[in-house]
C-alpha cells in the first residue's frame, strides 16, 4: 500500500522512458494531503483501491489515474491545471457540503451519494451517473471563439449560443458557456449539440458544439472588396470562407482566382461583373443564407472575358449566371442550383454574344427555369449536362445556336427543351426519368436544325412535337408513350425512328403539311390504337408526304384525312382508313381491312425490274406494257429498268385490280417480244426476257457491176434488190454513199421509194466505191458496196481502138482522137476546136457575127442538133438570100483561109503531143466497152 503522509504534497511525473508509474497496493490520503500527477499514468493493480479520506485533494496535469475503485469523503476533491486530470476509474463521491471543480475527465461511473451536491466547469463526464437522495451533479461546457480576416482579429463579430449573444474583443476573442449535463433526483438532462451563430453584417458562420466537451473554434470571415479590382486577387482555402458584401466588378485587365476549398459567401443581389476573367476551382460560391439569393455572375464585357468553372458549387444566385455581352463562360463538373423566383439558373439575354459551355454538371432546384435565351449571337454548348427541377422548361432556347450532347431530362419540369428558331443539333437525348408536359418542343426552325440518338419519354402532352419548322432532321429516336411524335406545318425529314407504346394513343402525327414534301424513312411503330396519322383540313394542300420503310404494327396502323402520300418497302399491320386523300402504298404488304370515304383513293404498286437479253447479253430495249388498270399502253426504255405498276386501286364506291401485265420487248437486231408476267408484291420483282436476234436485210446491186467505168458527165445507174424478214419493203429505209480513192465522202443521199433505182450524177474522172445502205424497222441494217471508176469526156466518141494513145491520132481515119483533153477537134467536125464555136457539136462551127446562131447548119449522118441557122449572118439586117453573088466569093475566100490555118495547128498540135506523150499507153487500157 501506498499511505500518503497528512498534509503532503506528493509530485508524480513522467517517468523517462514514457510507462505508466505502478502500484501494487492500496493508495490512501491521510488528511489533507494532496497528489499531483503531471504528464504520466498511475495504474492502482485491480485487486486495490484509492482512498481519498475525508479531505484528500488528487490534482493532475495531464496526469491519468486508472484504479478499480475510488472515493471521496466530506471535503476530498480534485483539482485540474494545464492538461487536466482523467480519472479512469469508478468514482463513489460522498460530500458534506457543494463541491466545484474544473476541468476533469471522468471516464466511468461517478455515483454521488445523498446531499452532495458537485459542479463542474469545463471537464467530460459521459458515462452513467448516479446520484442519492437529495444529491446533484451538473457540467457547464466552455467555448472559446476566436474570428479572424484573413488572419486579423475582427472585433464586434456576434456569437450567439443557446440563447446566448457576446461579441468578440478587440483581439476577436469572445466566451460562451452552456450547461452540458445536469443530473439530479428528476433525471438526467443533456444538452447534447448546440448551434453557435456567428454573425458579421450579412455574413453568417455556423459551428455545431457538441457541448458534452468544452472546446474552442476560430471563425473565419475574410472579407473580398467590392467595388472594381484592377489587379489579380486569389483567393486561398486557408482564409475561407470569404465574405462579400456589395457588388464587385472584375475589370477588364484583371482577374479573380477562387481556389479549390474555398467558400464565399455573396450578400443578396449583390452581383460579380465580370469584364476580364473569373475562374473558381473546386469552391462554394452561394448566397448569405436564410433565403437570399446573390445577383449571381454577369459576362458583359469584352471579346475575351471569361468565367471558368471547374468542380464549383454555383448555388443561391437569382440568375446565378447572366449573358448580356460579349465574352465566354466555360464550366465543367459544376453544380447550380437553387435560383428563387421567376429567375432561371442561367440567363442569356438578346443582347449576349458571347458563348456558354457547359459539361459533366448538374442543373437544378430553379426558380422558373434552368436555362432561359433570347440571343441570335450566343452559342449554347451542353455535354453531359443533368437537368432535375427545373419548375419550368429544363431549356427554353429561343435564336440561338445550340450544340446539346447526352443531355439527361429528369422530373420536375414543364417542357424538357423548348427550341425556338434555334440552329444547331441536339444529339443523345435521355429523360427516362422525365415529369412534365412536352420532352422536346420544337418551333419556328427555319431549316440547320437536327435531333438525332436520343431517348425519348413522352410527358403528360408529347413526346416530341415540331410546330412550324422547315427542313428540320429528326433522326435516331426511340420513343417511349402516346402520342410519341406530333409533326405540325412542318417539313423536313424523319428517319429511324421507333416508337413503342402501351396500346392507347397515337405513335406518330403528321398534320397540317407544308407545301415541301415531308420525308419519312425507317419508322418503327408498335402497340398504339393509331400507329401512323396524317391529318390536314379539306381546303389545305400540303405537299405529298414520302414515307418509305415503315413497320407499322397497331390496332389502326394507318388514318390518313385530306393529306396525300406515297408508301413504300413497309409492312402495315393494322386497319387502313382513308379520307379525301390520294395513298399510293409500293412494294409494301398490308394486313387488315381497308376503309376508304370521302373521296380517298387508295392504290397498290408493284416494282418491277426489266432486262432484255439476246444472245446472252443484257442489252438496250424498249418496253411497252398494257394493264387493266393503265388508260394507255405505258413505254420505257433503257438497259436495266425498274417501273412500278398498279395492281389494285380501292374507292370508296368500287376496288379494281390487274393481275397480270403485257409487254411488248422492242430492240435492236432482235424480233419483236410479246409476253406478260404476274403482278403484285414479292412477285416477279425480276423480269428477264429472252429475245430472239433479228436479221439485217438482204441487200443485192445489178448494177453497176463491179469495176464498170463509166464516161464524164454520163449518169451512173444504180439498180438493186432488198428484203427483210420482219421489215416490209416500203417500211425499209435505203440510202447510199459514195467514196473516193482516198476514203473521203463524195457525195450521199436516201431514197423515198424503196426498191426503184437511182442515178448518181456529177462525178469527176477517178476510182469510186460505192455503198448501198438498208435499214429495218429495229434499226439493224446491212451495207453492200461496188467499185467503179469514171473516165474523161470523149465528145466526138474517137477515143477507140484505132486510135494510138501516144499520138492521139487514128491513122486509120487520118484524124485526131482520144478524150476532150487531147482531142484538138472533139466533135471530129474538121474544125479544130480552137476555131469552133461550138467545138462539141458537129452540126455547126462558125457564128460570123456572134449574135449565138451557126452561119450553116450541116450535120453528119446519124446526128442532130439544137441549134438554129442564122438568117442574117453578118448581122447587117440584111437577110442572107438577099445578099449579092460578091458576098459569096468572100465567104468561100475566107473559107479557104480558115482550112488552111487549121491544117498548120493540127501538125503542130500533133507535134507537141508526140513529143509529149500521156493518156493510155495502148488500147488494152482503155475500157473496149466504152469505146
Amino acid at each position: 500500500d501506498w499511505n500518503l503522509p497528512s498534509s503532503s504534497t506528493v509530485v508524480l511525473g513522467a517517468k523517462p522512458d514514457g510507462t505508466p508509474h505502478m502500484l501494487n497496493g492500496n493508495l490512501n490520503f491521510a488528511t489533507n494531503s494532496q497528489l499531483k500527477l503531471i504528464d504520466t499514468t498511475l495504474i492502482v493493480d485491480s485487486s486495490s483501491s484509492v482512498d481519498m479520506g475525508a479531505s484528500g485533494t488528487l490534482s493532475g496535469d495531464g496526469g491519468i489515474l486508472n484504479a478499480t475503485s475510488l472515493s471521496l469523503n466530506v471535503q476530498s476533491t480534485f483539482t485540474s491545471e494545464g492538461n487536466g486530470l482523467e480519472i479512469q476509474s469508478p468514482v463513489q463521491w460522498s460530500c458534506s457540503s457543494p463541491q466545484s471543480i474544473s476541468n476533469v475527465r471522468f471516464i466511468s461511473t461517478l455515483s454521488i451519494g445523498a446531499l452532495c451536491e458537485v459542479e463542474m466547469i469545463g471537464g467530460e463526464a459521459n458515462e452513467q451517473i448516479t446520484v442519492g437522495s437529495g444529491g446533484s451533479f451538473s457540467l457547464s461546457s466552455t467555448l472559446e471563439i476566436n474570428v479572424l480576416d484573413k488572419g486579423v482579429p475582427v472585433e464586434g463579430a456576434t456569437i450567439i449560443v443557446d440563447g446566448q449573444t457576446v461579441s468578440t474583443d478587440a483581439l476577436g476573442e469572445a466566451t460562451a458557456q452552456t450547461t452540458a449535463r445536469s443530473v439530479d433526483s428528476q433525471g438526467d438532462v443533456q444538452s447534447g449539440i448546440k448551434t453557435v451563430t456567428m454573425q458579421i453584417q450579412s455574413f453568417t458562420e455556423f459551428f455545431a458544439w457538441d457541448t458534452k466537451r468544452s472546446t474552442s473554434h476560430t471563425f473565419m470571415a475574410s472579407t473580398v472588396p467590392t467595388g472594381t479590382i484592377n489587379s489579380w486577387l486569389v483567393l486561398e482555402k486557408s482564409w475561407s470562407p470569404y465574405r462579400l458584401e456589395g457588388d464587385l466588378t472584375i475589370a477588364s485587365t484583371t482577374k479573380l482566382t477562387v481556389n479549390d476549398g474555398v467558400e464565399l459567401r455573396i450578400a443578396s443581389q449583390a452581383v460579380i461583373d465580370v469584364q476580364g476573367v473569373f475562374e473558381a476551382g473546386s469552391a462554394t460560391i452561394s448566397s448569405t443564407g436564410f433565403g437570399a439569393r446573390w445577383g449571381g455572375l454577369l459576362l458583359d464585357g469584352i471579346v475575351g472575358s471569361r468565367i471558368q468553372l471547374s468542380g464549383t458549387q454555383l448555388v443561391e444566385g437569382s440568375p446565378l449566371l447572366t449573358v448580356s455581352g460579349y465574352g465566354e463562360m466555360v464550366a465543367e463538373n459544376v453544380n447550380f442550383a437553387r435560383s428563387a423566383g421567376a429567375d432561371p439558373l442561367i440567363s442569356i439575354s438578346s443582347s449576349a454574344q458571347g458563348t456558354v459551355s457547359i459539361s459533366s454538371s448538374h442543373l437544378r432546384d430553379a426558380g422558373s427555369m434552368c436555362i432561359q435565351s433570347q440571343s441570335p449571337d450566343a452559342k449554347i454548348v451542353l455535354d453531359g449536362v443533368e437537368f432535375t427541377d427545373c419548375n419550368g422548361d429544363a431549356a427554353w432556347i429561343r435564336l440561338s445556336d445550340v450544340a446539346f450532347n447526352n443531355v439527361t431530362i429528369n422530373e420536375g419540369m414543364e417542357d424538357g427543351l423548348a427550341l425556338i428558331g434555334v440552329t444547331g443539333h441536339v444529339s443523345n437525348l435521355k429523360t427516362s426519368s422525365f415529369v412534365g408536359d412536352s420532352t422536346v418542343r420544337l418551333e419556328s426552325i427555319d431549316g440547320d436544325f437536327i435531333i438525332e440518338d436520343s431517348q425519348i419519354s413522352v410527358g403528360s402532352e408529347v413526346g416530341l412535337i415540331a410546330f412550324n419548322c422547315d427542313d428540320i432532321i429528326i433522326r435516331n429516336l426511340e420513343i417511349a408513350g402516346a402520342p410519341g411524335l406530333d409533326i405540325d406545318e412542318t417539313s423536313g425529314q424523319l428517319e429511324q425512328i421507333n416508337a413503342h407504346g402501351n396500346g392507347i394513343g397515337t405513335g406518330v402525327t403528321i398534320r397540317h403539311g407544308q407545301a415541301s414534301s415531308m420525308m419519312v424513312s425507317d419508322l418503327s411503330i408498335t402497340n398504339y390504337s393509331v400507329g401512323l396519322r396524317l391529318h390536314a383540313h379539306d381546303f389545305e394542300e400540303p405537299g405529298v408526304a414520302y414515307l418509305h420503310n415503315l413497320s407499322i404494327d397497331s390496332s389502326d396502323a394507318l388514318s390518313i384525312e385530306y393529306y396525300d402520300a406515297q408508301i413504300s418497302d413497309s409492312d402495315l399491320v393494322g386497319s387502313i382508313s382513308v379520307a379525301g386523300s390520294t395513298i399510293n402504298i409500293i412494294d409494301s404488304s398490308i394486313i387488315g381491312t381497308k376503309s376508304i370515304s370521302a373521296d380517298g383513293i387508295l392504290s397498290e404498286w408493284s416494282t418491277h425490274s426489266l432486262s432484255a437479253m439476246l444472245n446472252g447479253l443484257f442489252v438496250e430495249a424498249t418496253y411497252v406494257i398494257s394493264t387493266e388498270l393503265l388508260d394507255q399502253p405505258s413505254t420505257y426504255s433503257g438497259q436495266f429498268v425498274d417501273v412500278i405498276l398498279q395492281y389494285s386501286k380501292h374507292t370508296e364506291t368500287q376496288s379494281q385490280s390487274s393481275t397480270n401485265a403485257m409487254i411488248a420487248t422492242y430492240s435492236a437486231m432482235s424480233l419483236v417480244n410479246n409476253s406478260e408476267f404476274e403482278l403484285g408484291n414479292n412477285l416477279n420483282q425480276q423480269v428477264i426476257i429472252t429475245l430472239l436476234p433479228n436479221a439485217a436485210p438482204i441487200t443485192t446491186v445489178n448494177a453497176p457491176y463491179s469495176g464498170q467505168r463509166f464516161m464524164e458527165t454520163m449518169p451512173i445507174e444504180v439498180r438493186y434488190m432488198v428484203s427483210d424478214d420482219t421489215t416490209e419493203l416500203a417500211d425499209i429505209v435505203m440510202s447510199w454513199k459514195v467514196f473516193d480513192a482516198q476514203g473521203q465522202l463524195v457525195t450521199e443521199g436516201t431514197l423515198s421509194d424503196t426498191g426503184s433505182a437511182f442515178n448518181v450524177t456529177n462525178l469527176g474522172p477517178g476510182l469510186y466505191v460505192l455503198q448501198v445502205i438498208a435499214t429495218d424497222d429495229l434499226n439493224l441494217f446491212s451495207t453492200i458496196e461496188v467499185d467503179f471508176e469514171v473516165t474523161l469526156l470523149d465528145t466526138d466518141g474517137d477515143w477507140i481502138s484505132s486510135c494510138n494513145s501516144d499520138t492521139w491520132f487514128d491513122a486509120s481515119s487520118g484524124v485526131q482522137c482520144g478524150p476532150d483533153i487531147y482531142d484538138p477537134d472533139d466533135d471530129n467536125d474538121g474544125r479544130l476546136d480552137d476555131n469552133d464555136v461550138w467545138p462539141t457539136d458537129a452540126c455547126a462551127w462558125m457564128d460570123t457575127d456572134d449574135d449565138g446562131q451557126p452561119d450553116r447548119i450541116e450535120c453528119p449522118e446519124g446526128q442532130t442538133t439544137m441549134l438554129f441557122e442564122d438568117q442574117d449572118d453578118d448581122g447587117d439586117g440584111t437577110p442572107d438570100e438577099l445578099e449579092g453573088k460578091s458576098s459569096t466569093k468572100n465567104e468561100d475566100q475566107s473559107t479557104g483561109l480558115l482550112l488552111i490555118g487549121g491544117i498548120v495547128v493540127i501538125v503542130l498540135i500533133i507535134f507537141f503531143v508526140r513529143t509529149r506523150g500521156g493518156g493510155p499507153k495502148s488500147l488494152g487500157e482503155i475500157d473496149e466497152r466504152m469505146l
